[in-house]
């Protein structure tokens, strides 16, 4: 598993050294944390639990498989977001290919309501994306298991619900400023 690992870390490298990042900078970090759960391939999660594990921080969390039929057993969640946004990405070095990948580049018909990025390539298959396939030879060597991080202990579920009720009271708190900037606009003309 360790050869996976460090070969996915060298692939993230080129590819975040390759992504056309700079001309398309985000404007409302963290919206698209907070939307159903990224689906991961397995070795993306190992990748996440060992960076974890290197920096000291507790790995509670556990790989669930997405079945091929509905109901998608995410929805057992209060808050589908990204159990690692809490005030921010608290993972970022690690992060999967999918959160890499967004911004820069864009499927069409999958923007994201609101979106902050600015002028994203947009395509309509992944094979469009030059990183694409790399990172499918890479992820499938280890394992075709595609699924989502879920909290796996009242330990990480108490986080997980941490990071819903920060990210609220951010939402409450910018969307009080915003209401109150547009009022005092609205007397100022």
């Amino acid at each position: 598993m360790k050869e996976h690992i460090e070969r996915l870390g060298r692939f993230y490298s080129r590819m975040d050294s390759q992504l056309p990042v700079k001309h398309n900078l985000c404007k409302h970090r963290g919206k698209c944390c907070r939307v159903p759960l990224l689906d991961v391939y397995e070795i993306e999660f190992e990748y996440i639990m060992a960076w974890l594990r290197d920096k000291g921080r507790p790995d509670d969390f556990r790989f669930e498989v997405l079945p091929k039929e509905w109901p998608d057993p995410r929805s057992k969640y209060p808050y589908w977001g990204c159990p690692f946004y809490l005030n921010g990405c608290t993972i970022r070095e690690a992060r999967p290919f999918g959160c890499r990948l967004y911004g820069p580049y864009v499927q069409e018909g999958a923007e994201m309501r609101g979106c902050g990025f600015t002028n994203p390539i947009r395509y309509k298959s992944l094979k469009e994306v030059p990183v694409a396939g790399p990172y499918y030879q890479i992820a499938t060597a280890f394992s075709e298991k595609v699924g989502f991080v879920a909290p796996a202990s009242p330990f990480s579920y108490n986080l997980f619900m941490d990071s819903i009720i920060r990210t609220t009271v951010e939402q409450m708190h910018r969307s009080f400023s915003e209401s109150v900037k547009a009022a005092k606009a609205k007397r100022e003309h």
